[in-house]
């Protein structure tokens, strides 16, 4: 969905080519349908920058859901998916409370996580078996064998990104094989992308780079149930802090610039990863 411009909106912040890209204004006026509050200030601008980055990469249509929790929008308004904002809104589930600061994320308890309402295979154009991948922007440096999983299936338990389960980090993709990457670097937070351009491999991506070998996995499927975000299994969520998370198809030769990209928009709001 593209909304174009003349919809009494607040564009006092432009990009350099005079005026907002369309994405950020349907950003704006889903704030305004739902009574949200919108990023505003220079936040738009470095929004602005972002997604036109972002397509001028060719990311942007590769995406089916892009989750910008960094804002200083309210809570509401940081659970949209930035790639069609009528579609795939996040809905906290559980007893507790996710955290949401501004321009940081948010910050899981133990008990809440995220659901978009979207299942791998199903819901999306760009995500497919042997074409996928999702990710997430961690911020938090933790050690935890127990409450684990950042983003993937819980019942279907085919997709998954655990950080760090102690010195490793865990990983699948539409496959029940499930792999460690002995290589975690000495600062876990950063930029992680799971993906998969083949039937029988796939790759974990740290700040643009892979990290270890290719890792064997044959594709399976992608299970019956929604990719979670903050929980990815049966057990315990996530307690680290998340400023953006994904989901897409493959982008294994964009994984570079979509870390850059990012990179810069967090350096932009004083975020810096």
């Amino acid at each position: 969905m593209k909304i174009g411009f003349g919809l009494g909106l607040d564009v006092s912040n432009k990009n350099p080519k005079g005026g907002n890209d369309p994405a950020v204004d349907a950003l704006l006026a889903q704030a305004t349908t739902d009574g949200a509050t919108p990023m505003s200030g220079d936040n738009i601008k470095y929004s602005n920058t972002l997604v036109t980055s972002l397509k001028s990469a060719g990311i942007w249509d590769k995406l089916d859901a892009l989750y910008i929790f960094a804002t200083n929008g309210d809570e509401q308004f940081a659970r949209y998916n930035w790639i069609d904002p009528s579609t795939f809104k996040c809905t906290e589930v559980g007893a507790g409370a996710l955290t949401f600061t501004s321009n940081e994320g948010f910050t899981g308890d133990g008990t809440n996580y995220l659901d978009p309402s979207f299942t791998a295979l199903v819901s999306g154009s760009n995500y497919t078996q042997n074409s996928a991948s999702f990710g997430v922007l961690n911020r938090s440096d933790i050690v935890d064998n127990t409450n684990f999983g950042e983003i993937g299936n819980e019942a279907g338990a085919r997709n998954l990104l655990w950080i760090r389960k102690g010195v490793y980090i865990k990983g699948k993709i539409n496959s029940f094989t499930s792999l460690d990457s002995t290589t975690l670097p000495a600062n876990v937070n950063g930029f992680y992308q799971v993906n998969r351009a083949s039937s029988t491999t796939f790759k974990i991506f740290k700040d643009g780079s892979q990290l270890g070998g290719d890792l064997s996995g044959t594709s399976t499927g992608g299970g019956s149930d929604s990719i979670l975000i903050f929980k990815s299994a049966p057990t315990l969520p996530s307690r680290k802090q998340l400023s953006i998370a994904y989901i897409g198809g493959d982008l294994e030769s964009e994984a570079s610039d979509f870390y850059n990209a990012v990179n810069t928009y967090m350096n932009s709001i004083g975020s810096p990863i």
